[in-house]
């Protein structure tokens, strides 16, 4: 049984899956299923059938009383099965007697939602049948369960692609995402490798017990850097906030299952963290932890929380955090030690380069500085940024200078520091004393610069390493720089005690009349307040609180100067609040609020409004007319809504039309109900980013402006293609009549189409695109670029599920090309020329042979999976080549000699037939993954030998 495999014998399960066997095993339902398993979603699937016994039965009625999730797939013989109606009939009576805390989720497999309803013969003549052999009763209670459920809001599976990504409300409100997170990989750091393989040695991920391996070691030495991965970061910091424990569960649970998590009490918390995890195998590393009690309510006491195999990694300064678990065995202490003197001198340099004419005595200098610092890397890192921008007799100034050995952390930090201009110390005690994390752009305001270009303080600081700006614009400093930064802030005595201009915590009776920026998240909603002056607060975070539209604090802060309102996750809200009051405002993010269903008209008042933030606001269905007075919108964010027009003040037929949007650069309506785009778009003259993923409902699009750099548009309703000639500046486009991301691949090989009169010819003339991603079925023929116009500067070209048959000339500037499910494009061009070339993936295709492979002298990633591919001619000179996969390639006669590809880390040769052998694996010397298997190969001495060699070599090393 399907839930009993995957999940132990727990009769405890979170999704039921009822299905017709026969008709959607091998489709639909294995994919769904796989897919909920691997999202760590314990479910459910009868695979042996009532035909087991009673015990089976007990096991299928207690799994739904326990879940919590119903998934009927209706498929056209669904009706005909007893077992299947009577679990329809159990999933409707235990729903009702839930009293809502149960929820039925129907997808409709090659039928209508009203042959469910019993409106057509398709499910009635199945009832017919049914009535000669079971009793009124039980067909009467199959015929209202088909009725209740066929109202019910599911998914439409009658195109053929399987949307597995679901977004809908009642998803979101019981807790579950199936979309797979992706890791970050960061690029290596110095001197990182030794300490990897000693981590991956504590780790050691082939035992199946549930561990802690700690990283412990001062401050600065690099145990983030080597614990940075997935990971929770500057735990210490968040935990010691009011609410911090709370906040942390919520964040775990959002990260490792992609979804947002408010946790309201810590008690609370824990039990959804082993409800959630305990069948997980999860890699968890929690940054910075310095109190036993916090690690306890996030992991627990004795790690039970987690499925088998799972790992904890901790970072800590202080060993009284881990000694517990170390008693109990539970635990590895891994302790990072000061760099060596060459790793030390290798990260200087790399921080320090000589920008303007080699440095008398560097060596000398970078040696004397190192050893001052005591190898500390943060430091040396700090240091070496610093001098980068230093002219030649400020580094010979350094080499007299003779600084001590071990020189105190906090006097080397003041010494930089009062490098900084006054702008910069500003600046920098502003962020040490911000969120963790904090958003570039929104603290931008607290230095009174606008919000798109980086503030030039906040990129001095950066190119100094003091912080750093991450993906998503967050602001990053290291621990040891925001406690010297909050130190200097609590020394700042001329301001008095309690009237110092920065408070990393407020504190009471503090004067509140020059704040410029509250973060108060989980405010209640019974909020009462006097003396409450903030005039000045230019940020308001109000985010994952209590608050609505009548909430008192509305009437009671009076913010004039107000930039930033942020009410992410704000579940209450229904309305958004009076805006009249906040004239200046610039950013409203009104972000997964999953109740919201309406803006207030009040908007029409910001006339400074910059950025709309409406993403996830599930119930949201239109804009407000009054949106077309918001002259100044440079970003609207609506995807994930069920927005389904523009208004018609956005259409032109009134004088606050589209057109007055005359700043607007980035429109995000992917995701959502849209139909139809007014032409007055094409007036929107500074629009660089329209985003239209996934609004199926549209059949075309009007003339887009020539600003667009950025197009993604994907439509199963699109008839046309969008007029492409005028978009000169276009640098990324996603064009297609599916999403390409959610793309399902035929699990069997389709004959190609034959060539059909409705198929175009796409000639793409756009100099300076970069990025190319086509999935659109009514595209026959690709041109990249027309007579001596080329497409110079593309980068990356994604061919999915296309009907292409012809591909013509790839331009040489192409680093990486994927063509996955083409399977009428039978022919490569040449691809010889393609010195840039770094990645090639080939899925699900015709394509017999690759013409001029041994050109590719830059590919590092060779994947070539369910292909018709004949030969690899040309492969063994390959040099730079690091990862090759060849699977499921029954055509493929067999692989030259690959002797030659000493770079190359990763083979896995599988489901190939007719690959006899593979010459040359022992000269491999980078190989560190061999896997040879359902081919000839596998059990010849060539591969018997390297996988015996490989193994000796990780034993001596």
């Amino acid at each position: 049984m399907g839930g009993d495999a995957a999940w132990g014998s727990s009769y405890y399960y979170d999704v039921y899956l009822s299905f017709k066997k026969l008709d959607t095993y091998h489709q639909i339902t294995d994919i769904l299923y796989q897919s909920l398993v691997d999202a760590g979603i314990r479910v459910f699937r009868d695979d042996a059938g009532l035909g087991a016994g009673d015990e089976l039965a007990r096991r299928i009625l207690k799994a739904i009383d326990s879940a919590k999730i119903y998934i009927p797939i209706f498929s056209k013989r669904y009706a005909y099965s007893k077992r299947c109606l009577r679990e329809l009939a159990s999933m409707v009576d235990t729903k009702v007697k839930s009293g809502g805390g149960k929820t039925i989720i129907p997808i409709f497999y090659d039928v209508e939602p009203r042959d469910v309803r019993l409106e057509t013969p398709l499910y009635r003549d199945a009832l017919s049948e049914l009535r000669n052999k079971y009793t009124p009763e039980d067909v009467k209670a199959w015929e209202g369960a088909l009725r209740e459920v066929g109202f019910l809001r599911g998914w439409d599976t009658r195109s053929g692609r399987y949307n597995l990504q679901i977004v809908d409300p009642q998803f979101n409100r019981s807790g579950y995402c199936f979309e797979v997170r992706k890791n970050y990989e960061a690029k290596e750091p110095v001197g990182i490798d030794k300490q990897v393989d000693d981590m991956m040695d504590l780790l050691d991920l082939e035992v199946s017990d549930v561990r802690i391996v700690g990283i412990w070691g001062r401050s600065g030495v690099g145990k983030t850097t080597l614990a940075r991965c997935s990971f929770l970061a500057d735990i210490g910091a968040t935990a010691k906030q009011l609410g911090g424990v709370r906040l942390l569960q919520s964040k775990l649970m959002s990260d490792i299952l992609n979804q947002e998590y408010e946790v309201d009490q810590v008690a609370k918390g824990v039990n959804f963290l082993k409800g959630i995890f305990r069948n997980m195998k999860v890699l968890l590393v929690l940054d910075d932890e310095e109190v036993q009690s916090h690690l306890h309510e996030i992991v627990g006491e004795k790690l039970d929380w987690f499925g088998y195999g799972s790992r904890i990694i901790v970072t800590t300064s202080i060993k009284s955090v881990l000694p517990k678990f170390i008693s109990q065995g539970l635990a590895h202490v891994y302790g990072i030690d000061i760099m060596n003197n060459d790793q030390a001198f290798e990260l200087f340099r790399k921080h320090a380069p000589r920008r303007n004419g080699p440095i008398p005595d560097f060596d000398l200098i970078a040696k004397g500085i190192i050893k001052s610092v005591n190898g500390m890397p943060l430091l040396i890192e700090v240091i070496g940024s610093l001098l980068s921008r230093k002219v030649v007799e400020e580094w010979t100034a350094l080499k007299e200078l003779n600084l001590p050995f071990g020189l105190d952390i906090e006097k080397i930090l003041m010494l930089i520091y009062e490098e900084l201009s006054k702008e910069q110390r500003e600046i920098f005690l502003d962020i040490a004393c911000l969120p963790v994390d904090a958003d570039c752009r929104i603290a931008s305001f607290m230095w009174h610069n606008p919000i798109f270009p980086l503030s030039d303080g906040v990129d001095a600081l950066r190119v100094m390493s003091l912080v750093k700006v991450r993906k998503n614009n967050e602001l990053g400093m290291h621990r040891l720089l925001r406690e010297f930064g909050q130190q200097i802030i609590r020394k700042e005595d001329h301001l008095g005690p309690g009237r110092r201009g920065r408070l990393c915590n407020l504190e009471l009776g503090w004067n509140t009349e020059k704040m410029e920026w509250l973060q108060w998240q989980g405010c209640t909603g019974d909020f009462e307040a006097t003396n409450f002056h903030v005039k000045k607060l230019a940020i308001l975070d109000l985010s994952w609180s209590k608050v609505t539209e009548d909430w008192g604090g509305w009437r009671e802060i009076k913010l004039p100067q107000l930039k930033v309102l942020n009410l992410t996750g704000c579940a209450d809200l229904l309305i958004s609040p009076d805006l009249s009051s906040f004239p200046d405002l610039e950013i409203l993010i009104l972000e997964r609020c999953s109740q919201l269903v309406k803006l207030d008209p009040s908007i029409r008042h910001l006339k400074c409004l910059t950025s709309l933030n409406l993403r996830f606001c599930d119930e949201l269905n239109m804009l407000p007319i009054e949106l077309g007075h918001v002259k100044a919108l440079k970003e609207l964010l609506s995807d994930g809504t069920s927005v389904q027009e523009i208004p018609v003040s956005l259409k032109g037929a009134i004088p606050t039309a589209i057109k007055s949007l005359d700043h607007l650069r980035i429109l995000r309506l992917g995701h959502s109900s849209i139909s139809d785009i007014p032409l007055e778009i094409g007036s929107l003259s500074c629009l660089q980013t329209l985003d239209l993923l996934r609004c199926n409902e549209i059949q075309a699009l009007p003339g887009l402006p020539s600003s667009l750099t950025c197009l993604c548009v994907s439509s199963e309703k699109m008839k046309a293609l969008p007029n492409l000639n005028d978009l000169v500046k276009l640098e990324e486009m996603c064009l297609g009549d599916k999403d390409p991301k959610e793309l399902i691949c035929p699990s069997t090989r389709l004959e190609p189409k034959s060539r059909s009169r409705y198929l175009s010819v796409l000639p793409i003339v756009l100099p300076k695109l970069k990025m190319l991603e086509l999935s659109h079925s009514g595209i026959g023929e690709l041109k990249l670029g027309l007579g001596s116009l080329s497409c110079t500067h593309l980068k990356k070209l994604v061919l999915s599920g296309v009907n292409l048959e012809i591909l013509h000339e790839l331009p040489s500037s192409l680093s990486v090309l994927s063509i996955r499910c083409c399977l009428s494009l039978r022919q490569l061009p040449a691809v010889h020329h393609l010195r840039k070339l770094s990645e090639l993936n080939l899925i699900q295709s015709a394509v017999e042979e690759i013409k001029g492979l041994q050109g590719l002298t830059a590919l590092e990633i060779l994947n070539i999976t369910h292909c018709e591919i004949r030969n690899l001619n040309g492969l063994g000179q390959l040099g730079d080549l690091r990862r090759l996969i060849l699977s499921d390639c029954d055509s493929l006669g067999g692989l030259p000699d690959i002797s030659n590809l000493k770079m190359l880390n990763v083979l896995v040769v599988q489901r190939c037939r007719k690959i006899a052998d593979v010459k040359g694996l022992m000269e491999l010397t980078s190989l560190e993954v061999l896997h040879v298997s359902e081919c000839e190969a596998e059990s010849t001495q060539q591969v018997q030998d390297a996988l015996k060699f490989m193994k000796e070599r990780s034993i001596n090393s």
